[in-house]
């Protein structure tokens, strides 16, 4: 009941799932989950490790007002958005499927004896390798570099300071050389990133990083830029 939440409004609801279906809760009683959730994030269903009741009772409320509410708290009725009977049940006609709809909930990750840990996410590595650029200034081989940032729009924070600041980065003949205070030729940065596969959306990533010559003192920057989609489909083409 209720209508679904206008998608893209950023804003958080205070949700309240109980087990046994509609009109079967009163506050006090134990709940499988109660709390604020943002929009766009994950909040998990659970019966202290057991299984989940087959009949849920998903409530959607307008945030109360601080102090938070504690365990059992009922928020106002008059606050209530929207209600969903969720099923939580393997067997026809109501099989679990990663990323099925109920009401302004999306089932994501699920978890069962038989199957193990099922999830619409997905966690992998991004890397970089920052060296020298070939086109130093004749007599250079060494960089100090100054500052490195990477950007992001699925990192949190999505500003990412990187520490490779006061660090010395010089060409293979520099650091073979037995009096070059640098023996270092290459960086590498690499970040764990997770992946919300539920939703086709694309990623984008910019690398920027600033030096100094050691010699001669001359500023130089480079910047790499990566996008990506995912889950890919024909809607969200490779480009």
């Amino acid at each position: 009941n209720g209508d679904v939440p206008k998608l893209g409004s950023n804003e958080t609801s205070y949700i309240v799932a109980v087990p046994g279906g509609k009109g079967n809760w009163s506050p006090g009683q134990n709940t499988l989950f109660q709390g604020y959730v943002p929009e766009g994030s994950v909040y998990f269903l659970y019966d202290d490790g057991g299984k989940l009741p087959a009949d849920i009772l998903i409530m959607l409320f307008s945030p109360p007002s601080p102090p938070g509410p504690q365990p059992g708290f009922a928020p106002d009725e008059n606050t209530l958005l929207q209600s969903v009977d969720f099923v939580a049940s393997c067997d026809p006609p109501f099989p679990f499927l990663l990323k099925n709809v109920f009401g302004a909930s999306q089932l994501v990750q699920f978890q069962n004896p038989s199957q193990g840990n099922v999830s619409c996410f997905s966690t992998t590595e991004l890397g970089y390798s920052i060296r020298v650029p070939n086109d130093l200034p004749s007599g250079e081989d060494t960089i100090h570099i100054e500052f490195g940032q990477m950007i992001s729009n699925y990192t949190n924070p999505q500003n990412n300071i990187l520490p490779i600041s006061d660090t010395l980065l010089c060409s293979a003949e520099a650091a073979a050389d037995p009096f070059n205070a640098c023996n270092t030729t290459e960086i590498s940065i690499n970040f764990e990133i997770y992946l919300n596969l539920a939703i086709p959306q694309g990623y984008s990533t910019t690398m920027y990083v600033v030096g100094r010559t050691v010699n001669s003192g001359q500023m130089c920057s480079g910047t790499n830029e990566d996008e990506f989609f995912a889950p890919l489909n024909e809607e969200f083409p490779v480009r």
